[in-house]
C-alpha cells in the first residue's frame, strides 16, 4: 500500500513535469500551452486542497514546530493560489504570461523543498503507518473527485 508522502512526492514530480512541458513551449509558440495551464492549475490546485484539509491537520498534532511550518506552507499556498488566479486570467499568448509561469514555477519549487525537507520528515514521525496509508487512498479519491469537477 502507499503511503500519503509517496503520493504528494508524486503530485510534486507531475508538477515540475508540467513546468517542464510549459517551458518548451516557448515565446511566440501558444500551441498546447492553454491545455498545459489547465492541468498545471487543476494539479496545484487538488494538491493544496488535500493537504490543507487532510494531510496539514495530521501533522500538526507532532507539535509547535510542526504548526509553524504548515503555517508557513499555507501560507505559501496563498501566494501560489493568488498566482493561479492571475494566470487563469492570462493570454496564453500574453508576452507577460511566460514570465508568470517562471514565477509561479519558482514559489512552487521553493513550497515543494519546505515540505519536502521540513514538514514530511515531521510527518513520518507523527504518522502511522496505517494512517498514512489510508490517507493515500483519501488523496487518491479527493484528488479524483476534484479532476471530474473541473475537467474541460
Amino acid at each position: 500500500m502507499a503511503h500519503v508522502i509517496e503520493k504528494l512526492r508524486q503530485d510534486h514530480e507531475k508538477v515540475a513535469q508540467l513546468f517542464e512541458k510549459l517551458a518548451k513551449t516557448g515565446n511566440g509558440s501558444a500551441s498546447g500551452r492553454e491545455e498545459l495551464c489547465r492541468q498545471l492549475i487543476a494539479e496545484l490546485e487538488a494538491h493544496a486542497e488535500f493537504e490543507e484539509q487532510v494531510f496539514y491537520p495530521a501533522v500538526q498534532k507532532a507539535g509547535d514546530e510542526a504548526e509553524e511550518e504548515v503555517e508557513e506552507a499555507v501560507d505559501e499556498h496563498q501566494e501560489v493560489k493568488d498566482m493561479l488566479a492571475q494566470l487563469a486570467s492570462m493570454d496564453v499568448e500574453d508576452d507577460e504570461f511566460l514570465e508568470l509561469v517562471g514565477e509561479l514555477q519558482e514559489a512552487v519549487e521553493t513550497h515543494v523543498q519546505h515540505e519536502e525537507d521540513d514538514i514530511f520528515p515531521l510527518a513520518e514521525e507523527e504518522l502511522e503507518t496505517s494512517e498514512a496509508t489510508q490517507m493515500a487512498q483519501q488523496h487518491d479519491t479527493m484528488v479524483k473527485e476534484y479532476m471530474q469537477q473541473h475537467a474541460g
